[in-house]
């Protein structure tokens, strides 16, 4: 895209024609000065010559122009106050913010307010350049470039430009027009446009796009053409006609809208007749979100496949292809000063064929939560919390019904600077309503739970490394009291059992949701401790805990499982940035009765410039996971990268995902190649992919996008 920095010379030319009348000769020897209403329409002329009569002037040496910022430089120019015209006969150049114009001649109608220049070459800041044979300048805000060369490859450097007989670009329309322009890279023409639009500045414009271009065993041979359409400031649309020479021809849609109150889009992709299985086969997203003033909002998220298989064909990954069921929510939510309550609609697409009707997801038809908050209860520190819901679970087979649920408690807090104590009483009163049971007396289940809770944490600071570095120690405890209440009568809505996190070690939920509440009576024991980093980016954290039960747990989500163990998971987590360059984290949770881990994980990145990365994971959990995962970019010489990543699983001897690939990149161009094998359904098959992406700088990418893979794919280490 050809850069604005053109039309600045049209300031330039509002410099008004009787400039000359209004200095004195004598002292135009020195400087011309012409000052208006507004000082940033000063205009200043030098130059270390002068002769000439009344009112034609011959500058000769150092001449400069200066106006509004922008400055004229040569060595001989002429200047008609009668007819406003400045000349230059001699080479010129003219420099602004945004870089420089040169020509071996220019001349500028003050009167007309316009300007020329012949043999142009022009510069942007960002390193990009063009040259014309010929620039025209008008006051009606349009330029005209002939036998134009844009690039941004330095000059006599074999790389890409775009080429065009001629070139208008109109600043009132902030657009620019070309035709028969093509694209050519190292000298060979690439890319033919016989018409061309373009944008002057940052704001978007409808036209074609770059081609993308790839290959993969599942589709064959991949070529899109997309259609950018900005047909309002605040809605636009992206059309993409795609060919896959072994399905057939997808069309690919998005529509995005921008309110003051909205921000929406709408992605639907079509393929008519897909003819590896003879079907249409389309995918539909929509994601709205609304505000109404400062306490209400909207949001919906709507997703709908045509088919079960469509991400695995289409998915691109193996997060994709393993989706199982899609999202359908709407969520209606009030933000009050004391108040805040959300209804949520929620359906399900199910798309894996292993799910029966039994094992589906419960629609929410609505789930309406409310949660409320009063302080300053006549004691310092006291509130009154209240939470409530109620929800109507339903689906294809199996119970379903109503659950309305309440959870009053009162909480005090009180701390100082070193120690923070917060406890809490509450009685949680749950009541269902149920359809399909066998038993009509229990339709009506209910269940009441009283619930305390204290939490205690002591807040420790130190200096260390000769005062350079603050280190904290913060140790905690929390003690937990739930008592035991049958509940193998209430059915199973939305309640799993919870990954055991540094979070989830310090709640007094066993469980998520509200179907059960396990039954507990004990003490969580914490220790963390954070290193703040210096200008050398050092900096570490550390956090270990472990609950200690004082009892066994009978709630479980199977009415026959008793958990007897003395303590849970002792968790530990760790991050630490040695340097700017390395930096190590790490993860386990270990089983003190079995002497065994029940999940771990390492990592470490090395990143000594920009142009190295040699990442390392390990991620297990005993009897499901054991995998590994290398990803590096290393420079094998000032040109060329090797990129490449490896996902391998261990436990069943299979790679998950493999790539490799080189990049050979100069200052105006690279090109990237890619080879690929990932797992791309969920029976454990794979696809293979061959991705090439030619990157010219400062204009676009041309092919797959082979760089968004790699930024997709090689992990950075979270602090």
């Amino acid at each position: 895209m050809l850069k604005p920095i053109l039309f600045s010379v049209l300031s330039l030319l509002s410099l008004s024609s009787n400039l000359g009348s209004e200095c004195p000769a004598p002292s135009l020897s020195t400087q011309v000065t012409k000052q208006t209403e507004a000082d940033s329409d000063k205009v200043s002329i030098y130059a270390k010559e002068v002769d000439g009569t009344k009112n034609i002037f011959s500058l000769k040496k150092n001449v400069e122009l200066e106006y509004r910022g922008q400055v004229i430089k040569t060595d001989i120019a002429e200047y008609d106050a009668d007819e406003g015209v400045f000349t230059t006969p001699n080479e010129v150049s003219l420099s602004s913010a945004q870089g420089e114009i040169t020509g071996l001649t220019a001349d500028f109608d003050l009167q007309a307010r316009t300007a020329n220049f012949k043999n142009a070459e022009f510069t942007f800041n960002d390193g990009t350049r063009g040259s014309a044979d010929e620039l025209d300048f008008t006051e009606t805000g349009q330029q005209s470039l002939t036998n134009v060369i844009f690039s941004s490859c330095p000059k006599n450097h074999t790389g890409w430009q775009l080429v065009a007989p001629k070139i208008v670009l109109d600043q009132e329309e902030s657009r620019g027009y070309a035709k028969n322009m093509r694209l050519e890279f190292a000298n060979v023409p690439i890319l033919y446009l016989p018409y061309f639009t373009f944008p002057l500045n940052n704001q978007r414009k409808s036209g074609f796009l770059i081609p993308n271009i790839s290959t993969s065993d599942k589709s064959g041979l991949e070529i899109s053409i997309p259609y950018y359409w900005n047909f309002r400031e605040n809605m636009d649309i992206t059309a993409t006609p795609l060919y896959l020479t072994d399905r057939g021809v997808q069309f690919q849609n998005e529509f995005r809208h921008l309110s003051n109150f909205s921000n929406s889009s709408l992605n639907y992709d079509i393929l008519f007749k897909d003819s590896k299985r003879n079907a249409t086969r389309s995918y539909l997203n929509f994601d709205n979100r609304l505000e109404f003033g400062e306490n209400w909002d909207i949001n919906v998220d709507i997703s709908d496949v045509s088919d079960e298989d469509y991400f695995i064909d289409f998915g691109g990954s193996l997060t994709n292809t393993a989706i199982t069921n899609l999202n359908r929510e709407i969520a209606i939510s009030y933000f009050g000063e004391r108040w805040t309550t959300q209804a949520v609609f929620q359906d399900y697409q199910v798309l894996s064929p292993s799910i029966n009707n039994f094992q589906e997801p419960y629609q929410r038809l609505p789930q309406i939560t409310s949660n409320a908050s009063w302080s300053n209860l006549g004691f310092d520190g006291l509130k009154l919390n209240l939470e409530t819901e109620l929800a109507y679970f339903r689906r294809k087979a199996g119970i379903q019904g109503l659950r309305a649920s309440a959870y009053p408690q009162l909480e005090h807090s009180w701390s100082n600077n070193a120690l923070s104590i917060t406890s809490s009483a509450g009685l949680n009163l749950t009541q269902y309503s149920l359809e399909n049971v066998a038993l009509a007396d229990k339709n009506s289940p209910s269940r009441s739970l009283p619930i305390f809770n204290v939490d205690a944490r002591l807040f420790l600071e130190r200096e260390v490394a000769g005062g350079l570095l603050p280190q904290t120690l913060e140790p905690r405890i929390q003690y937990t009291y739930i008592p035991f209440r049958d509940q193998s009568n209430l059915p199973i809505f939305d309640t799993a059992l919870p990954d055991l996190t540094q979070n989830q070690l310090f709640s007094p939920w066993r469980f998520s949701g509200l179907d059960r509440i396990g039954d507990t009576h004990q003490i969580a024991l914490g220790l963390s401790s954070r290193l703040l980093g210096n200008a050398s980016g050092q900096s570490l954290r550390f956090d270990l805990g472990q609950i200690y039960y004082l009892s066994d747990r009978k709630v479980s989500l199977s009415s026959t499982q008793i958990d007897e163990q003395a303590s849970s998971l002792l968790v530990g987590e760790g991050f630490w940035r040695i340097n700017d360059k390395w930096s190590l984290q790490s993860g386990l949770s270990w089983n003190s009765e079995s002497n065994q881990h029940a999940k771990r994980n390492f990592a470490f990145s090395y990143t000594p410039n920009e142009r190295t990365l040699i990442n390392m994971g390990y991620r297990s959990v005993a009897g499901s996971l054991d995998q590994t995962d290398i990803a590096l970019k290393y420079p094998i010489n000032d040109r060329i990268n090797l990129v490449g990543r490896l996902n391998y699983d261990r436990l069943n001897s299979v790679t998950l995902d493999r790539y490799w690939g080189l990049e050979y990149d100069t200052c105006c161009w690279s090109i990237r190649t890619i080879s690929r094998r990932y797992i791309s359904d969920r029976e454990g098959n794979s696809d293979n992919a061959f991705l090439i992406q030619l990157e010219l700088k400062g204009l676009s990418s041309v092919g797959a996008r082979a760089d968004k893979l790699l930024q997709q794919n090689i992990f950075n280490l979270d602090q």
